[in-house]
């Protein structure tokens, strides 16, 4: 009684500020809001599901190789970093050694540092050594810098009399195959450019003049990235500085973007798309493709089916009658039908503005099979060498539909440099580049293969994302006007009806206020359902109030006199009649003293049910277990306090609204007749 007191007392402020408060949620809104382009999240921000993504996400995807380090072969060496013997463009297809184990932290190299290693003998007996160098280094050391430390070094640690530098290779260094320094006792690995750097020819004239040539292998490396190589000792530092070329991303790799590596040395994960031939190579299930500047984990994944054929219409009620089945015009064995398949994968035929950067075309595989066989292709016994070429490899059981030896479908996909998070309409706009080109590629198929068609889930999720976009305000509006028949109905006045409907449009501002002001979120499917669903159930308070309101009848005198009349008891006159503002105030106070402790205790036990899902770990339900508290109390406080204050100023008389409308037309009747009488007299 005391809140209504206070809100009988001053309605008109209480309707103003209402009306400010609902204009300041519309004004925050529509500036705070921001689309989520993303997948809605299910953990919250620290779970190791959501940490994973974010590691991923520090890789950024470099520069494809340089054609002098791209080319990977069918076979080839493992050299370690001594091989110096092998010629490593020709044999050596990469280089692995250990790292040794440090006995404390100090004896690790400095990030800066040079350090080099020789093997573990006392120095030929010639006249002439030759010091054979390699250097693992972030990037090639210019040729007079290395020159100079390299001569200071042998000079300092052999007593040469004199040395001389030699050098070879384009640009004096010869590019090898990378170095991988692999750690033994936690797996680690930790990839460096390989240099070849020359040679340094030592003097020694107290020893005898050889026919032989006498060579000394000598390894570098820079930073901690240091081989343990067996029967090797370490050098020493070289004492003077040596400068380095400015790098140049020639790596393919996904470079780690990581600030706990020292100095400028980069740290490689993997080696990454070196090059074509990348999936015969031995090594091939270890690397990345990285071309392009999309993160790898972000790609889009496109696939081109054929053979099967999606269901063409979804029941409005129940389950459609099938979801997919085989296409009966689909023959792989016929030529032609092979020939379309490969024409989607030929390069020649991809526009570029597709944007793919990676294939995995099963067709491809088996034309080089069939060719390196010495078979044709396309070829008649299909079904027959796909049988052969099966079980040499996975992608044909990854990629073809077989029953028995038939073929029933297959499909082929394709990795886009675009990323999977990008916004809904630009995604659809490429969406339509492959429309077109599938479509043009059909045209020129024939008849055994040209219904190919293609799918992505961000196409999928682009159009569900705009679909829901563009449906929600439609969603509202129906929702708004089946909650306004609904009223109508219940209360029998459209005026009590349109009260309460302008209360729970407030109430969705407040809520959409709530979600992306207050707590930040961003427009997405959660918060979207959320405001449709949460329309009707902010409804439930004000309407039981409202009715309330609509069957409350107040007397204007007393019944006998016995009976104290309303009016005497709100402070009036024994027989006084009240005014329609008075009538409104003890109507509305009456609904209130009347339903509003039900509807409050029906508030409160909301509110306590849904302070459990604040503290679960998805973030779906913590997302609704704050919507609900969110719109109980912006509800509650609307029912027992706005609403009261509007029905105050404003509330429909006790008279039912058909009877007035009675009224009303009976009035009119009436003036148009004294009208008619007017004119006739006169």
């Amino acid at each position: 009684m005391w809140l209504v007191g206070k809100i009988a007392a001053r309605p008109l402020v209480v309707v103003i500020g209402t009306i400010l408060v609902v204009l300041a949620f519309l004004i925050g809104t529509i500036v705070a809001a921001e689309l989520d382009k993303n997948v809605p999240d299910l953990f919250p921000t620290g779970h190791n599901q959501v940490l994973m993504k974010t590691a991923q996400e520090q890789f950024s995807v470099t520069k494809p190789l340089s054609s002098s380090m791209a080319k990977i072969r069918h076979g080839g060496h493992i050299c370690r970093p001594s091989a110096i013997g092998l010629s490593s463009s020709s044999d050596c297809i990469l280089h692995w050694c250990e790292s040794p184990s440090y006995a404390s932290t100090a004896s690790v190299p400095a990030n800066d540092s040079v350090s080099c290693w020789w093997p573990n003998a006392s120095l030929p007996a010639c006249r002439h050594i030759e010091f054979r160098t390699r250097i693992a280094a972030t990037a090639a050391p210019t040729s007079s810098s290395w020159s100079n430390a390299i001569q200071d070094a042998v000079k300092h640690h052999t007593s040469a009399n004199s040395t001389r530098y030699d050098n070879y290779g384009p640009n004096n260094i010869a590019t090898l195959s990378p170095l991988v320094v692999e750690s033994w006792d936690t797996g680690k690995t930790q990839t460096s450019h390989f240099y070849a750097m020359g040679s340094v020819r030592a003097t020694y004239p107290s020893q005898p003049v050889t026919t032989t040539q006498c060579v000394v292998d000598t390894v570098c490396f820079q930073g901690a990235a240091v081989c343990a190589v067996p029967g090797w000792v370490a050098m020493g530092t070289l004492n003077k500085t040596i400068a380095f070329q400015a790098q140049n991303q020639v790596s393919g790799g996904r470079l780690l973007q990581d600030s706990r590596v020292g100095g400028s040395q980069p740290h490689f994960e993997q080696l990454d798309g070196l090059g074509h031939g990348l999936q015969e190579h031995p090594l091939a299930r270890r690397l990345l493709s990285a071309t392009g500047s999309v993160p790898v984990s972000k790609r889009v994944d496109v696939t081109v089916i054929w053979g099967v054929r999606p269901t063409t219409f979804t029941p409005l009620v129940g389950a459609p009658p099938e979801t997919w089945r085989f296409d009966p015009t689909f023959e792989p064995s016929n030529p032609w039908a092979q020939r379309a398949m490969f024409a989607i994968c030929d390069e020649n035929n991809i526009p570029g503005d597709l944007l793919v950067v990676v294939k995995k075309c099963w067709v491809e595989s088996f034309r080089k099979d069939l060719i390196a066989g010495g078979q044709r292709f396309p070829t008649r016994n299909f079904e027959q060498q796909v049988s052969y070429w099966w079980g040499s490899n996975i992608e044909g059981a990854e990629n073809i539909w077989r029953k028995g030896t038939e073929i029933q479908a297959a499909k082929v996909t394709f990795i886009l440099n675009v990323a999977n998070d990008i916004a809904a309409q630009p995604m659809l706009d490429h969406k339509q580049k492959w429309d077109k080109w599938i479509d043009r590629m059909n045209a020129g198929a024939a008849v055994t293969a040209d219904q190919a068609y293609h799918t992505a889930s961000a196409w999928v999720r682009a159009e569900a994302e705009v679909a829901v976009v563009a449906s929600t305000v439609n969603t509202i509006i129906v929702a708004a006007l089946c909650a306004w028949l609904g009223m109508a109905l219940f209360t029998q006045d459209p005026v009590l009806a349109c009260l309460v409907l302008g209360l729970v449009l407030g109430i969705v501002l407040g809520l959409a206020f709530f979600m992306v002001v207050i707590m930040g979120w961003k427009i997405g499917s959660i918060e979207v359902i959320s405001l449709v669903i949460f329309l009707g159930y902010s409804v439930t308070y004000s309407l039981h109030v409202a009715h309330s309101y609509a069957e409350v009848v107040v007397p204007t005198q007393s019944d006998d006199g016995d009976e104290e009349s309303a009016s005497a008891s709100v402070g009036g006159m024994p027989g006084a009649v009240l005014s329609a503002q008075e009538q409104r105030k003890i109507r509305a106070t009456l609904a209130i003293v009347h339903i509003g402790t039900a509807v409050l205790s029906s508030a409160l036990s909301t509110f306590g049910s849904s302070i459990f899902l604040l503290f679960c770990t998805m973030v779906i339900f913590v997302k609704l277990g704050a919507v609900v508290i969110a719109v109980t109390v912006l509800s509650i406080v609307c029912a027992l306090v706005v609403l009261p204050a509007f029905l105050m100023l404003m509330g429909p008389p006790e008279e039912p609204w058909i009877s007035r409308c009675k009224r009303c037309l009976k009035r009119q009747r009436g003036a148009r007749l004294f009208f008619n009488l007017g004119s006739h007299e006169s």
